[in-house]
């Protein structure tokens, strides 16, 4: 029968994870949980407080970092939140966060970025106007915003710049 590792132990794995990127709280619970089971579930608090006090983990840190590299790779507001949510991110330290980083301000530049990476042509047909709807919507953006941006390429003769 294996040994049920130390608070330590627990404390090192850790810090290897955030040695290689940002995780949050939850995301380490997670790993942990999966990596020894439910035998170290009393040590995990502990071990991700002494995390937390020593500024290893943060899970703003953490958000902060996840929304700039989502906003990057072209995915809208409603994509990051919902990606946010299920690495365990609390809704209060998500909207902070979106609201800090003012993604919504943003969002029509990221649209356009996102439209032209995959298409940089006007739908001529319902179908292509559908597809593209669709294919923004799935990288998080909201319908209004999508609407929007697609009938101010209808109204103007140029794409625009």
């Amino acid at each position: 029968m294996a040994t049920t590792p130390t608070a330590e132990q627990l404390y090192q794995n850790c810090l290897a994870l955030l040695a290689r990127r940002e995780h949050s709280q939850a995301e380490l619970k997670q790993k942990l949980l999966r990596k020894y089971g439910m035998q170290v579930r009393e040590l995990i608090p502990a071990v991700l407080q002494r995390l937390t006090e020593a500024n290893y983990q943060s899970d703003l840190r953490f958000t902060e970092s996840f929304i700039y590299s989502r906003i990057e790779r072209g995915f809208g507001p409603n994509r990051i939140k919902f990606e946010l949510q299920k690495k365990g991110v609390s809704r209060d330290l998500i909207a902070n966060a979106l609201t800090i980083a003012s993604i919504k301000d943003q969002e029509q530049l990221q649209i356009e970025r996102a439209w032209r990476k995959k298409f940089n042509a006007r739908a001529t047909t319902t179908k292509e106007r559908y597809q593209q709807q669709n294919h923004l919507a799935m990288r998080g953006f909201s319908q209004s915003a999508i609407e929007n941006f697609l009938n101010s390429l209808k109204a103007h003769s140029t794409l625009p710049d």
